[in-house]
């Protein structure tokens, strides 16, 4: 939503913005050969040198990502670390934005951009001292500290340093670190782990 937010105020003083969604898209590990240096484009055939050939020809970049376990989503990381064979061409943008989201046991509510109404059409003059702020609203959930609901009778949230399942009776539980160890439920370090409920979708806990 952010992302839609920025492109429509870009096209609303005379832009033209193309917008490429990296779900879907086959953007494979780099191999660290470097020879993209030399080739200017990466040896790997995927869809990676077709964005690559785009972002040249930028004037402006903008990447927005969601926030995964305190960092951008992988896919991005991913294509910023094989876009490295732009390095010694001639591209053309200058100026790069980030746009990021992140929430937990609650959600933001966009209100608006702190330079005025997002339903009044305006033209902004951009200049490397510009700031544009996106206003939110914390909107915290009825939960009141779970930070996960997995049905309306199993619950599962963090307390004292430890993992709490209630209403799983019968359920297997299965807890993991993000390097998908198993983890045994006792005086956890801080640190975001994987709770699997029987069947049920695997939730992230948050120890702070």
């Amino acid at each position: 939503m952010l992302a839609d937010q920025f492109i429509e105020g870009a096209r609303s003083t005379g832009n033209e913005v193309e917008k490429i969604a990296l779900a879907g898209k086959n953007i494979q590990f780099c191999k660290g050969c470097l020879a993209c240096q030399k080739l200017g484009r990466c040896v790997i055939s995927d869809d990676v040198n077709d964005i690559m050939d785009k972002v040249l020809e930028a004037d402006v970049v903008c990447w927005a990502t969601p926030i995964y376990y305190y960092e951008m989503s992988g896919q991005m990381k991913t294509l910023i670390d094989r876009m490295n064979a732009m390095y010694p061409k001639g591209y053309r943008f200058r100026d790069v934005y980030l746009l990021s989201t992140a929430t937990e046991g609650g959600h933001w509510q966009f209100l608006g951009w702190s330079d005025g109404p997002t339903e009044t059409p305006r033209q902004i003059l951009v200049t490397s001292d510009t700031a544009i702020v996106a206003l939110f609203e914390w909107v915290a959930d009825s939960t009141q500290g779970i930070n996960d609901i997995l049905s309306s009778d199993i619950k599962v949230y963090s307390l004292g340093g430890r993992i709490v399942v209630e209403g799983a009776d019968g359920e297997t539980v299965h807890i993991f670190d993000m390097m998908g160890r198993t983890i045994h439920n006792e005086a956890l370090p801080t640190g975001v782990y994987m709770v699997k409920v029987g069947e049920h979708p695997s939730r992230k806990i948050v120890i702070r």
